[in-house]
């Protein structure tokens, strides 16, 4: 309390001065080193050590008419509170910063949008997308009127609507949604080494997929790949491959869909134990069961468990989602007559039966 006097102090001395004579009354430092302050203080802290600290802010944001920096504290606390799932009062938060952003027509660097897309991050996470896709939707209006459709942040909340639109089951709007972004980047025109198009291409190709668009999602899966290429990022043009074949799975093409795995693992500089090995490992077992391939199925499965295993915990979704392709080549097994792949039967048996009891167990064996 003795801080906030002597900061009211200031500002009472300031308010009654000449503007030339409290031009340097306080630091535009102090202001930046209590924002940093607070900014290191950890997020696990209640809200009742940083009261004081915002308490601070306030003044010094009144007295340097500096309210950006304040909206963006307040930011960060609702953030806080997003973090340990208390909506309520992250919107709270968010809802000071907006007053004080609107009020004082804080424009610089957009706050007042950040304030908005707050608004519908939470609305997002509480599970009400249509109030989340109305956030956006008045974010990027907002933007639309300081920046050309092309620049970064108006293409942010284009692709965040899209992602809405695709939460929400509406495919041919997401659709249209990442083909604006795709269609209209000047970046994309000038110089196609761009890795965030790599991801734009991507989601394209699963809404198409939804579409039932196989060929179009194709197109931009591959379009992917070449740029993924191009810019030398192994890592993005791996799960190109994936995209790929597995839409060629989707369609019953399996010797294309295995083609395209076999030609990742041939042609990638990758370390021969990096994560996207594991999953495809496991996406090309799931092919080959498809073609009644237990054997290799089986195979695969041992060389996706010897790269997850090792590193991951048990809880972790990759090995949940080896768990749920052993689940369907059982199912595959119980639904057809392969008496003559006893072996296979064994195999991935065991393998489930590992994988259900104790996953370290099979981690073990590996080593």
């Amino acid at each position: 309390m003795h801080a906030i006097k002597r900061l009211m102090d200031i500002f009472n001395r300031k308010s009654k001065s000449t503007e030339q004579d409290t031009s340097n009354l306080i630091d535009d430092s102090i202001l930046a080193q209590q924002t940093q302050l607070l900014y290191e203080d950890d997020l696990k802290s209640g809200e009742e050590r940083l009261a004081p600290n915002i308490e601070e802010m306030e003044v010094l944001s009144h007295i340097s008419f500096d309210y950006e920096k304040l909206c963006d504290i307040y930011l960060r606390v609702s953030y806080m509170h997003i973090q340990r799932k208390e909506f309520t009062k992250a919107d709270q938060w968010c809802s000071k910063a907006y007053e004080w952003a609107n009020t004082y027509n804080v424009l610089n660097n957009l706050t007042l949008t950040r304030c908005i897309e707050r608004r519908g991050d939470i609305k997002r996470l509480e599970g009400d997308l249509s109030r989340a896709l109305e956030n956006y939707s008045q974010s990027l209006e907002v933007k639309n009127k300081a920046y050309d459709i092309d620049n970064e942040e108006t293409i942010n909340s284009a692709r965040i609507i899209g992602h809405i639109y695709y939460l929400q089951g509406k495919y041919d709007k997401a659709l249209a949604q990442y083909s604006m972004i795709i269609e209209n980047r000047s970046l994309w025109l000038k110089n196609e080494r761009d890795e965030i198009i790599t991801k734009d291409l991507a989601s394209a190709g699963f809404a198409c997929i939804k579409l039932g668009k196989f060929s179009s999602a194709l197109e931009n899966f591959q379009r992917s790949l070449h740029l993924s290429l191009m810019i030398d990022r192994e890592d993005l043009a791996a799960v190109s491959y994936n995209h790929i074949a597995s839409t060629y799975d989707d369609q019953g093409e399996y010797s294309k869909a295995i083609d395209s795995y076999n030609e990742l693992l041939i042609s990638s500089k990758l370390d021969d134990n990096h994560p996207i090995f594991g999953e495809t490992y496991n996406n090309m077992a799931i092919v080959h069961c498809h073609q009644g391939n237990f054997d290799q199925a089986s195979t695969l499965i041992s060389k996706a468990l010897e790269i997850f295993l090792p590193k991951l915990d048990k809880h972790h979704p990759h090995i949940a989602l080896v768990k749920k392709n052993l689940a369907l080549i059982v199912s595959y097994q119980q639904s057809q007559d392969h008496s003559a792949n006893k072996s296979s039967d064994i195999a991935i048996h065991d393998l489930a039966k590992i994988l259900q009891n104790n996953p370290e167990n099979y981690r073990t064996s590996l080593q």
